[in-house]
Formats: structure tokens, sequence, C-alpha cells
């Protein structure tokens, strides 16, 4: 992997890892949203939704449409999901053979005992 490629990759993690900005984008992830519906579904902040909403779009992540004087946000591209979903399946995946893990060492004890 090149330099620039890793740091491209670092800067997305940090973006997808705070909490506010991963709940924003599972959110437009079925319908677009005003940043008034975001901050009520979200409980935050009217200037919080507003700073991750620029940092998501700066990141092109999400877009906006203006209908009237309101912005809607949408995901940008929705290989985003893809992406999120194969990080919940990797964690899955790391948590099920962690189980099998502790429980193998379990059944090990038991029969040594």
């Amino acid at each position: 992997m090149s330099d620039y490629i890793r740091s491209e990759v670092i800067e997305l993690l940090k973006i997808l890892s705070d909490e506010t900005r991963l709940a924003i984008i599972n959110s437009i992830h079925t319908r677009n949203r005003s940043s008034s519906e975001l901050q009520k579904e979200l409980d935050k902040s009217q200037a919080t939704i507003s700073k991750h909403l620029s940092i998501l779009e700066k990141s092109n992540l999400v877009k906006s449409n203006k209908k009237g004087r309101v912005k809607f946000y949408q995901p940008k591209n929705q290989r985003i999901f893809k992406l999120l979903s194969n990080i919940t399946k990797f964690i899955l995946r790391q948590k099920k053979d962690e189980r099998d893990r502790i429980e193998d060492m379990k059944i090990h004890d038991t029969l040594n005992y």
C-alpha cells in the first residue's frame, strides 16, 4: 500500500470513527434527511449536526440537495454501506472466534479437572 493510500485510509477511518458522523451516515441510508431531522433523531444540537455534516461533505461521503430553504442530505456513494457492512461482519467474526476460543478453553479446563 502506498503512503498516499495509507494516509487516505487513515483519514477515512478517522472520519468514520466518530459516533455522531456514523449515526448520520446510518440515518441517511434509507432516506434523505434535513439537518433539523437529524438533530431531533440523534438528539444533538444544531451546531453539532452542522459541524459533522460539513466534515462528511468535505470528505465526499455525503452530499446535499436544497429544496426551498431546506438542505436534505444523502449518501454521496452507496458503497459506504458495503464498507460498513464488511466492517461489521469482520467484528462479528472476531467476536465469534474469541467466544469459540473461550469455550474451547473452558472445555479443555473441564476435561483436565
